[in-house]
């Protein structure tokens, strides 16, 4: 873990092209844009999620280990 990280396990659902997502499956460290907002301000933070050795392919759930990085240091 890096210094600074936040580190979370979450389960999550890739969506299915049918939904607006992917059409292709993920697997090992995939890094996509994470969004945090509220009525105040929004921010966008760094994070990688782990996905393993075995792909996760659009329309599954899955438990994983996401790692979100403190870009303003």
């Amino acid at each position: 873990m890096a210094d600074g990280a936040i580190v979370v396990k979450a389960r999550i659902r890739l969506l299915s092209a049918d939904e607006g997502g992917r059409t292709l499956p993920v697997y090992g460290r995939y890094r996509p844009n994470h969004g945090f907002f509220d009525n105040d301000r929004s921010e966008m933070m760094i994070g990688q999620i782990d996905f393993g050795t075995v792909p996760c392919h659009p329309g599954e759930t899955r438990d994983v280990t996401i790692e979100f990085f403190d870009a303003r240091n």
